[in-house]
């Protein structure tokens, strides 16, 4: 009888140590998931500021072809919004939908952008600057960099700054205190 106590203790015991190892390793596995969907989120919003730079450099759209497609899709961007706290899921989502618009935008006109169009580049250039930020850190393990530390400026044909495009930081914080042109909720 006594043995049968002992095994029976045993099985219990090597079923919770089984459930509960199990349960580390998918944690672990998620957080990996979940950083490196962070990270190629990140990417993606760097690769677009990239474009949306050479536009306003150009002062024209960009080059048909020339954006990079998002390597984060649809079913990956939910995992990762539903991970993220509700101010960084926001501005995530707000940075990725306007990217996305533009995209569309651009696609649809025949013509170059209107003035509008120049301001929506301007600000969605700002929105990705702070997704960028919001997934650096914690969530994907990686140091957020200004857009100035990268060669972008300097490959342009005729190199400008980043305030001479009106997407420096002071002029992007002005931007986003306005509410990127709507009325500012307090």
């Amino acid at each position: 009888m006594a043995a049968a106590i002992f095994g029976l203790i045993g099985v219990l015991v090597g079923g919770v140590l089984n459930f509960v190892t199990t349960m580390y390793l998918q944690g672990r596995h998620d957080r990996s998931a979940l950083r490196s969907i962070a990270r190629l989120a990140y990417d993606d919003c760097l690769h677009f500021q990239s474009t949306l730079v050479r536009a306003l450099a150009e002062e024209d759209w960009w080059i048909e072809g020339e954006a990079i497609n998002p390597q984060v899709g649809d079913g990956d961007r939910k995992i990762m919004l539903g991970e993220l706290g509700d101010a960084p899921s926001q501005d995530v989502a707000a940075a990725i939908g306007w990217a996305k618009y533009l995209t569309l935008r651009r696609a649809h006109s025949t013509a170059g952008p209107t003035p509008a169009e120049f301001q929506m580049m301007q600000d969605t250039f700002c929105r990705l600057d702070v997704a960028r930020w919001q997934l650096s850190g914690k969530v994907s393990g990686r140091r957020f960099r200004s857009f100035t530390d990268g060669a972008v400026l300097a490959t342009l044909e005729q190199p400008k700054t980043l305030e001479q495009l009106g997407i420096c930081d002071q002029k992007c914080r002005e931007r986003r205190l306005k509410n990127y042109g709507s009325e500012a909720t307090p």
